[in-house]
C-alpha cells in the first residue's frame, strides 16, 4: 500500500513536469549535413525531455520514438548550394571576406524566403491559434528568423555549428576590438601583423555599415513581407536574443572576452563508436601497414574539387605505402592506383576509431576535425571555403595539423605531408593533447545546451544577463558624442578667442585709419 502522501509528491512532481514542458519551435536552414548534424541531438533531447518540439531542417531524423517531434523536411533547399549559389566558389578563403559575406547574405534571403514559402510552415506561422514558449534558430550570417520571436513573444536561442559570425558578435554585445579579434572569415589568428590589423580594422567598419545599412534592411523587409508589418524592426529584434550558442573551442580560436548569454560548444554530433559493416571492416583490418582516409567532407565533394588538385593528389596517393580509404560522391574516378578504394559513403567516426587509420586528408571543416581529434587521427588540411583556412592557420601554431594550399600543391609536397603527418609522432601526440583538453570539462556539452536552452524557457528569456553594449547605440559605442562633445569644449574658447581678437584688430585698424585721415 503506497501512503497518500508518497501518492500526492508523486502527482505534484509530474504537474510540475508537465508545467515545465515547453512548445518549441526550431528553424534550421542551412541544408548542409555538417551543419545538421549539430543540431539534430538538440531537439531529439528536447523531445526526449518532453517538450512538444517543431522542427524545420533538411536533414529530419525521421524516428517513430519521438513522439513529440514534428519535423518540416527542407530538403529541397540543397539545389540552392549548388544550382543557384555555387557556395565552394562564393565562400571560398581566396575571397575577400566581405564579398563572401555579402554572398552568404543572399543564400540567406534565398533560402528564408523558400522557407516561409513552405506550405506546412505557412499554415503555423499563419494560425492566429499557434503559440511557442521558445524559438531556436540557426543564426548563420542571417538574422530573419529572429523576427518569429516578436510574433511569439517568444524568448530567441541561436545555435551555430561554427564559429560567431563577426555581426553575432556584435548584436550579443561581445567585445569585439579588431586589432586583436577578427571574423570567422578572416584568416587571422593570435597576435595580427599591422597590414593584418589595418584590414581587420577597416573590414570591422564594413561589417558595422553593411549589416546596419544594407543586411538589416533587406532582411527586415523579407519578414515584413511574410510576417507582417506589426513586428519591430529586425534590427531591434536581434538585440533581444537570449542565448547564442557556437560550435568552437578554445584550441581552434582565440580566446575571448564574452558575454554571459554566449557560450562556446562543440562536439554536439559526435557518437560511441559503433561496429562496422563488414566491407570496411575487412579492408581495415587487412590494411597491416595502415590506411590513410580521405574525405573533404559534404560541402566541398571530392568529386567537384579543381581537376588538377584531384589528379595531384590522386598521384600522391598512389606512391604511399599505405592503402587509401577515399570519401567520393561520382564514378567518374578510372584507372585509380591499386592502394586506393572508393566509396560514395563512409561512416566517418567508426572509420577514424579504426587503429589501422594513421592519418587524414580533409578540408579543414569543423565537425570532421572534431571526429579525428576524438579519434586521436592526426590531419592534413587542404582548405577551401568558409573558417578552414583560420583553423589550419591555428592548427600549425600548435602543430597538430600540416596544411596544403590546394591551389598550388604538387604531387611531392602531398606525398611528402602525408609520411611526414603519420612518421612524426609530434602530429599524433598533439592531437592527443588536443583531445584531452577538450574532454576535461565539468558537463557533456549536450547536457550544457540543453540546461541552458531549459533556463531560458524558466525564466522567459536572459534580459538579466544582457550586456549593455548590445544595444549601445553606434555613435555612443564609437564615443562619437563624447570627442564632439570634448573637441566642442576644447576649441570653442579657441575659437572665441580667435573671434574677440579679429574683433580687436578691426577696431584697432578703425582707429588707426581714423588717425591716419586726421593727420591727414
Amino acid at each position: 500500500m503506497i501512503p497518500i502522501s508518497l501518492l500526492i509528491f508523486i502527482v505534484v512532481c509530474g504537474v510540475v513536469n508537465i508545467s515545465q514542458c515547453a512548445k518549441i519551435l526550431c528553424v534550421f536552414q542551412m541544408p548542409s549535413n555538417s551543419h545538421q548534424v549539430v543540431f539534430q541531438p538538440v531537439w531529439r533531447e528536447l523531445s526526449l525531455r518532453g517538450h512538444q518540439v517543431t522542427v524545420l531542417t533538411s536533414a529530419p531524423l525521421k524516428d517513430p520514438t519521438l513522439v513529440n517531434l514534428t519535423e518540416i523536411d527542407l530538403g529541397y533547399l540543397r539545389e540552392i548550394l549548388t544550382d543557384k549559389f555555387n557556395f565552394i566558389q562564393t565562400n571560398s578563403v581566396r575571397a575577400w571576406p566581405h564579398r563572401k559575406i555579402e554572398e552568404v547574405y543572399k543564400m540567406n534571403y534565398l533560402l528564408a524566403e523558400r522557407i516561409l514559402k513552405n506550405e506546412q510552415f505557412k499554415k503555423i506561422y499563419q494560425n492566429p491559434n499557434t503559440k511557442f514558449d521558445l524559438i531556436i534558430i540557426q543564426s548563420y550570417v542571417g538574422p530573419i528568423f529572429h523576427a518569429l520571436g516578436e510574433i511569439y513573444n517568444a524568448p530567441v536561442v541561436a545555435i551555430n555549428s561554427m564559429n560567431a559570425f563577426i555581426g553575432q558578435h556584435f548584436e550579443i554585445g561581445n567585445p569585439h576590438h579588431p586589432a586583436v579579434y577578427t571574423d570567422m572569415y578572416t584568416e587571422y589568428q593570435g597576435e595580427l601583423t599591422f597590414l593584418e590589423r589595418w584590414h581587420s580594422t577597416f573590414y570591422y567598419l564594413w561589417a558595422r555599415y553593411f549589416i546596419y545599412f544594407e543586411g538589416m534592411p533587406k532582411s527586415d523587409a523579407i519578414a515584413r513581407k511574410y510576417l507582417g508589418n506589426d513586428i519591430p524592426y529586425l534590427g531591434e529584434s536581434v538585440k533581444k536574443l537570449s542565448f547564442l550558442f557556437t560550435t568552437t573551442n578554445p584550441t581552434l580560436i582565440v580566446p575571448r572576452p564574452q558575454v554571459p548569454t554566449h557560450m562556446e560548444i562543440g562536439r554536439l554530433h559526435l557518437k560511441p563508436t559503433k561496429p562496422l559493416p563488414k566491407d570496411y571492416q575487412d579492408y581495415l583490418d587487412n590494411a597491416k601497414e595502415g590506411v590513410v582516409y580521405v574525405s573533404l567532407g559534404s560541402n566541398v565533394l571530392s568529386s567537384m574539387v579543381p581537376e588538377k588538385f584531384r589528379s595531384n593528389l590522386i598521384e600522391a596517393l598512389g606512391k604511399i605505402p599505405y592503402k587509401v580509404l577515399w570519401k567520393y560522391e561520382a564514378d567518374n574516378l578510372k584507372n585509380l592506383p591499386k592502394n586506393i578504394l572508393t566509396k560514395k559513403w563512409v561512416p566517418q567516426q567508426d572509420v577514424l576509431a579504426h587503429p589501422n587509420v594513421k592519418g587524414f586528408v580533409m578540408q579543414c571543416g569543423l565537425q570532421s576535425l572534431e571526429e579525428a581529434f576524438s579519434r586521436n587521427v592526426p590531419v592534413i588540411c587542404c582548405p577551401f571555403i568558409s573558417d578552414q583556412l583560420m583553423h589550419i592557420k591555428r592548427l600549425e601554431k600548435i602543430e597538430a595539423a600540416i596544411g596544403i594550399n590546394p591551389d598550388n600543391v604538387s604531387v611531392d609536397e602531398f606525398k611528402s605531408a602525408i609520411m611526414e603527418i603519420i612518421n612524426n609522432k609530434k602530429y599524433k601526440e598533439n592531437v592527443k593533447k588536443i583531445n584531452d583538453l577538450w574532454n576535461d570539462e565539468p558537463m557533456k556539452p549536450l547536457e550544457k545546451v540543453i540546461w541552458w536552452i531549459e533556463y531560458v524557457i524558466r525564466h522567459n528569456g536572459t534580459s538579466h544577463l544582457k550586456s549593455p553594449t548590445a544595444t549601445l547605440p553606434w555613435y555612443q559605442f564609437f564615443l562619437v558624442d563624447v570627442i564632439s562633445a570634448t573637441l566642442l569644449v576644447f576649441f570653442m574658447p579657441i575659437y572665441l578667442l580667435y573671434l574677440l581678437f579679429n574683433k580687436c584688430c578691426a577696431s584697432n585698424k578703425k582707429i588707426t585709419s581714423k588717425k591716419q585721415k586726421k593727420e591727414q
